[in-house]
């Protein structure tokens, strides 16, 4: 089938027209190593579940996620989520490679239902780095469930070579 063959032959979806992601979307695309959605704002259960190849992800203006979205991405390295404003549980579950997580939103924490969110990564092994804007940085260190990962914040306005420069 066609949408078989793309989907395990297709490295890079970059696209500046789609706005939301529905469940499942992306499912196990084996081959897909980039994604760069300027434009989503929704991303639906399962999404990228299984992308075993996938390494970075760029959805600055998220803000809405649901649950186990990026379940298994085990080479997922890098995820700048936007505007997010609520990790669900098991959302980056089962992603042994993510060290870095970017979370713009500024004005109010991006909040974390369960830490099993990020408990199976990086982050939750001290590790990798949640990056958040530099106002933030305390707030979210005494957060429910955050404060369980206090020592991984860091300040965007601090890593332009990680965040590529400001909050949203």
């Amino acid at each position: 089938e066609l949408a078989d063959l793309l989907m395990n032959t297709l490295t890079t979806l970059d696209n500046s027209i789609v706005t939301s992601l529905r469940s499942r979307a992306c499912q196990s695309a084996t081959a897909l190593v980039t994604v760069n959605l300027p434009l989503v704002t929704t991303v639906g259960t399962y999404a990228f579940y299984g992308c075993s190849s996938l390494a970075t992800v760029t959805l600055p203006k998220l803000k809405s996620v649901a649950s186990q979205s990026f379940y298994s991405c085990t080479k997922l390295r890098h995820a700048d989520c936007g505007n997010l404003g609520s990790i669900p549980a098991q959302t980056f579950n089962a992603c042994s490679a993510l060290t870095e997580l970017i979370l713009r939103k500024t004005g109010s924490i991006c909040t974390l239902a369960n830490v099993n969110g990020v408990s199976s990564t990086p982050i939750g092994k001290g590790t990798g780095y949640v990056y958040v804007p530099a106002a933030l940085v305390d707030t979210y260190k005494a957060a429910s469930n955050w404060s369980t990962f206090a020592n991984q914040f860091r300040a965007i306005e601090d890593y332009p070579e990680i965040c590529g420069g400001e909050s949203a």
